[in-house]
C-alpha cells in the first residue's frame, strides 16, 4: 500500500510570531465514525487526530466507514464503550486499534508499529 494521508481539519493552523502570520482556528469537525467522543466545541488534539486516522486507515482498507450503516448515536455510544469494528482480519488492523485506544504519541508511533508489524 503507497497512500498519503492528509488532513487540513477545515484548514485550521497554528500562527508563526516570527513570520507575522496569525494562527487561524480549524472550523471543521470529524464525521461521527472518525470522531473520538469529547466536547464538539473543544480544539481538536493530537489524540483526537489519531483516533480519526484509525478511523481512516479502517475505511482505507475495509472499503467502508467504521459502523457503516449505524446512525450518528449509535456509533457515538460504542465509541464512549470503546466498542470498536472489528479488525483482526484487516491490514494494519494492529494499528488501527492502537489509534482507536489512543497507545500512540504521535502517527510517527503508529508508522513504527506498522513497519514493525507489517514491514511496512
Amino acid at each position: 500500500m503507497n497512500a498519503r494521508l492528509t488532513d487540513f481539519n477545515g484548514s485550521g493552523f497554528d500562527g508563526d510570531p516570527s513570520l507575522g502570520i496569525p494562527g487561524s482556528k480549524a472550523m471543521g469537525i470529524e464525521e461521527t465514525s472518525h470522531f473520538l467522543p469529547r466536547d464538539p466545541l473543544s480544539d481538536n488534539t493530537t489524540t483526537s487526530d489519531l483516533f480519526a486516522l484509525g478511523s481512516s486507515l479502517y475505511e482505507l482498507v475495509a472499503g467502508q466507514r467504521p459502523y457503516h450503516g449505524l446512525d450518528d448515536e449509535a456509533i457515538e455510544a460504542r465509541y464512549r464503550k470503546l466498542t470498536f469494528p472489528p479488525v483482526e482480519h484487516l491490514l494494519l488492523g494492529n494499528v488501527i486499534t492502537g489509534c482507536w485506544q489512543t497507545e500512540f504519541d504521535s502517527a510517527q508511533d503508529a508508522i513504527q508499529r506498522g513497519e514493525m508489524l507489517y514491514g511496512l
